[in-house]
C-alpha cells in the first residue's frame, strides 16, 4: 500500500481543509481517571493528585464512511501513540490522519502533565517528592502508570473491541 503524503507546499490549506476536518468526524474525545494498577494487574503507588487524562480516539469506521482519497477501506487494527516529552494529542494529527488512511483507528492518551491531562504541582515536577528518588521520580514506577493507563484506555471508550493493537511510541526523552 502506498500512502500520498500531504503536499508541503499546500500542507496548511490541506490540513484546515480536509485532514482536521475529517479527524474531527471520526473522533471521540473524553477524560478518563488514572490507572490504579498496571499492565500485568499489580496496584500502583496512590497518586495525591489523580486528576484526570485527556484522549483522543479516532475511528477508522467512521473515516472510512467519509470516502477520503487514497483510503484503504480494509480495517487493520488500532494503532495507539504514545506521545513523548511536552507533547500532547494533537501533535499526531497528521500522523492519525495517515494511519487512517491505511485502515488503523488511532488511540492517543495525553500523559499526566501533558496537553490537557492532570499536571502534578510544578515543585513536585521539577525537584520530586519527599522519599522520591531524585527528579526523575522512579522512571520505572511512571513507565507501569504509562502501561496501565493505556490498559485502561483501550480498546477505547465508545469502540467495539478491535482486536490486534499495534504500538507507536515515541521516546519519552
Amino acid at each position: 500500500m502506498t500512502l500520498r503524503l500531504l503536499d508541503e507546499a499546500n500542507y496548511d490549506a490541506e490540513m484546515e481543509s480536509k485532514v482536521l476536518p475529517a479527524l474531527d468526524a471520526c473522533m471521540t474525545e473524553g477524560w478518563m481517571d488514572p490507572a490504579t494498577v498496571d499492565w500485568n494487574g499489580d496496584a500502583l503507588p496512590k497518586l495525591d493528585e489523580p486528576g484526570r487524562l485527556h484522549y483522543c480516539c479516532y475511528d477508522a469506521h467512521k473515516f472510512d464512511v467519509l470516502r477520503e482519497d487514497g483510503a484503504s477501506g480494509i480495517f487493520r487494527g488500532v494503532v495507539v501513540i504514545s506521545h513523548g516529552f511536552t507533547e500532547f494529542a494533537r501533535k499526531y494529527s497528521e500522523m492519525a490522519w495517515y494511519f487512517l488512511l491505511a485502515g488503523y483507528s488511532v488511540c492517543i492518551l495525553e500523559h499526566r502533565g501533558h496537553g490537557h491531562s492532570a499536571h502534578e504541582p510544578l515543585a513536585d515536577r521539577l525537584f520530586g517528592r519527599a522519599g522520591d528518588v531524585g527528579p526523575a521520580r522512579g522512571d520505572h514506577d511512571e513507565q507501569h502508570r504509562h502501561d496501565g493507563d493505556h490498559h485502561q484506555l483501550l480498546p477505547g471508550p465508545g469502540f467495539e473491541p478491535f482486536g490486534k493493537f499495534h504500538v507507536f511510541a515515541i521516546i519519552f526523552g
